[in-house]
């Protein structure tokens, strides 16, 4: 099942509202008898770190600058590339409402 944050927001607090509503809902249609799991974020240098449960779900750019050599813009949504990094390319952006991504992280590069 994909979302799309197709609400554009202006704040990483709305982001995770919406993200919390969708998977929220995922988890009960899909997993009634489990807990539903805590969604944290983190605030970071560069990104904010969203956590879902025990695992990172995803990276959100604070900022615009240069990752990996790619340009990055504020609100640019990263696959996570390990607990503390994010990967190359963004997944859309959720201040544009172009971010595409699961209950389980943004979605792979086509």
């Amino acid at each position: 099942m994909m979302f799309q944050n197709v609400i554009p927001v202006q704040t990483i607090e709305e982001f995770k509202t919406q993200l919390v509503g969708q998977i929220n809902e995922y988890w009960q249609d899909n997993y009634p008898s489990l807990k539903i799991p805590n969604i944290e974020i983190k605030t970071g240098h560069k990104f904010y770190k969203i956590i879902v449960g025990t695992s990172v779900w995803g990276f959100i750019a604070r900022k615009g600058f240069i990752h990996k050599g790619v340009e990055l813009k504020k609100g640019d949504l990263m696959k996570p590339a390990g607990w503390a990094t994010a990967a190359k390319h963004p997944r859309g952006n959720v201040i544009d409402g172009t971010a595409v991504y699961g209950a389980y992280g943004p979605t792979y590069l086509c």
